[in-house]
């Protein structure tokens, strides 16, 4: 690894979320001035700002200092980094906030249809209700508009 590869995957993590120096340095908790030396490499990145970065917006330490592995945690880390933190009891409180928030109500009928289909299903339709799901989510509008389709029919018992 050498620097330039360093600096320039701090560049792609901006990159990837869109913040000028500023707005990452404010993110994740140190002024711009220091963050501009460590994407420059006059200063070695701290185990505080690699945890920052990992905490704040789900960077993978090791991704940025040997360029291994992902960019982003996975999300099963990130929950893992999470618990680990704040206790699986926080950890469990938070997520039953979430689901309950309206807010939230896609993510809340996606976890609702993975466990229906989980185990229960043919594995061929598993898979396509797997790839509706992911279009959905996508925004597919032809996706969504033949879904909304299909459960009006089924609302009205056609």
């Amino acid at each position: 690894m050498t620097k330039e590869d360093l600096c320039a995957r701090l560049r792609a993590i901006r990159d990837y979320y869109k913040l000028n120096q500023t707005q990452f340095s404010t993110e994740i908790g140190m002024s711009q001035s220091e963050y501009s030396k460590i994407e420059l490499g006059k200063v070695i990145p701290s185990k505080t700002l690699l945890y920052a970065m990992m905490a704040r917006l789900a960077i993978n330490p090791e991704w940025v200092i040997t360029g291994q592995g992902d960019m982003l945690l996975s999300a099963e880390e990130y929950f893992n980094n999470g618990i680990k933190l704040l206790g699986v009891q926080k950890i469990s409180e938070g997520l039953v906030k979430i689901l309950k928030d309206p807010a939230f109500g896609e993510l809340q009928s996606l976890v609702t249809a993975q466990e229906l289909v989980k185990d229960k299903l043919d594995p061929d339709l598993a898979a396509y209700f797997q790839y509706i799901f992911n279009r959905w989510q996508q925004g597919d509008e032809n996706i969504r508009g033949w879904l909304k389709v299909q459960m009006d029919s089924v609302s009205k018992g056609k």
